[in-house]
């Protein structure tokens, strides 16, 4: 992936996208995968939040509410 090889090759690695690539990119940001982003740019992510969807729920043990992607 693009993200990791990026990530050995500066200090500090974002990760973002536009639209679908935003919901994508928000989507890594979340999970546990390694390396971790530094931080998340999601610009008009296709995502809602799940309060629209279906009950609330959160990832409180990281400090943010779930997403759900829809297409």
């Amino acid at each position: 992936m693009h993200f990791t090889v990026l990530s050995r090759e500066v200090d500090h690695a974002f990760i973002g996208g536009f639209s679908l690539g935003g919901a994508l990119a928000t989507e890594y940001a979340l999970s546990d995968q390694k390396p971790r982003p530094e931080g998340l740019i999601a610009l008009a992510p296709a995502w809602q939040p799940l309060f629209m969807a279906r009950p609330h729920r959160s990832h409180s043990d990281k400090g943010i509410s779930e997403v759900d992607c829809h297409s």
